[in-house]
């Protein structure tokens, strides 16, 4: 998914609306719960 912000920014008249919308709604539900582990994580950490 990293790639996706790339393409999207810089290919904006070559992008799929519906592979995006696919993304969202496929793809976001089941990496939520890790992005909300990672950013819990960046709380923890000690400087």
């Amino acid at each position: 998914m990293i790639g996706l912000g790339n393409i999207a920014i810089h290919e904006c008249f070559g992008v799929d609306l519906d592979i995006i919308w696919e993304i969202i709604t496929r793809n976001l539900p089941e990496t939520k719960p890790v992005i909300a582990e990672m950013l819990e994580g960046f709380g923890e950490r000690e400087e």
